[in-house]
């Protein structure tokens, strides 16, 4: 019974200091601007991406929103996507085949007609494709 005891405490012991705890952390991105983030997901080298609209004072429209975190949530990237013929959402973020996929709405008669904005960026969040 001794043995059985000294063995599972062994192991108890040897898992626990293979446990790695996450790395956690708080940020506040903010401005005097409206910002809605709608979608997050993470890339292959673990920085976070965030997606969603941000309300130009200025302009008086709302412009597509995207923000990248590094692991430790100092801020990489902060861009702004102007659809240029009115306001624009985005939705959701995908990656395939080592680009940034991105997926919204834009206005293009205001205030009726909305379609749907499909943008292609590379790892550096340099536009490939504007549909």
């Amino acid at each position: 019974m001794k043995n059985k005891i000294i063995i599972i405490l062994t192991l108890l012991v040897s898992c626990n200091s293979s446990l790695y705890s996450q790395y956690t952390f708080q940020n506040i991105i903010s401005s005097p601007d409206d910002q809605v983030i709608n979608y997050v997901t993470e890339d292959d080298e673990g920085n976070f991406i965030m997606v969603g609209r941000k309300y130009s004072q200025e302009l008086g429209i709302t412009q597509g929103y995207l923000t990248r975190l590094d692991p430790s949530g100092d801020l990489l990237d902060e861009i702004v996507l102007d659809s240029t013929q009115g306001s624009s959402i985005l939705f959701n973020v995908f990656f395939f085949n080592d680009s940034l996929f991105l997926i919204g709405s834009k206005q293009i008669d205001y205030p009726a007609i909305s379609e749907l904005w499909y943008l292609k960026l590379d790892k550096n969040l340099i536009k490939a494709v504007m549909v």
